[in-house]
């Protein structure tokens, strides 16, 4: 009888050990579906992942491309501000010339009006040609002032342009 206890406590022991093991086989086999689906989820992130890369890479992309037109127009618009510059620069001198040539035919109206009333009793064609040539440096003194506005104008724009850039 004790050897049959033996065996029935054997057999008692394996059907524990058995029970144990498929117990431990269950847990396994939850712990391998487990790993499958976190498996399965890190792919899908990785996927995820690798499209927002792709689309960051294309923005990166378009961002560079902006910049370089960016900095292509921002140089355009430095070389007409230069060339507004000096395009006022040569207008200022012209005016100033303009200036110093209106001094100089303002002079001689004034000259020859002191020279028209200093020889008021003198002949009459003298006193005519006199008159032909004040009338002739006044025209001219008026082109002069007309060529100054147009002048002072073009600078005006200029000026405006050169402000604006």
């Amino acid at each position: 009888t004790r050897e049959i206890e033996r065996a029935e406590q054997a057999e008692n022991s394996l059907g524990d050990r058995e029970l144990e093991r498929e117990a431990q086989v269950s847990q396994l086999e939850e712990l391998c579906q487990l790993k499958e689906e976190e498996n399965s989820q890190c792919c899908n992130d990785f996927d995820a992942l690798k499209e927002e890369l792709k689309l960051i890479m294309s923005t990166n992309a378009d961002l560079a491309e902006n910049e370089t037109a960016l900095t292509a127009e921002m140089q355009a618009i430095r070389d007409e501000r230069d060339v507004l510059a000096r395009e006022l620069e040569i207008a200022r001198t012209d005016l100033d010339g303009f200036r110093k040539e209106i001094e100089g035919l303002q002079q001689n109206a004034d000259c020859a009006s002191k020279e028209l009333t200093s020889l008021n009793a003198s002949s009459q064609g003298e006193i005519t040609e006199l008159e032909q040539q004040i009338n002739k440096t006044k025209k001219d003194l008026d082109t002069v002032r007309s060529e100054k506005r147009d002048l002072e104008e073009n600078l005006q724009v200029s000026t405006e342009k050169l402000a604006a850039s």
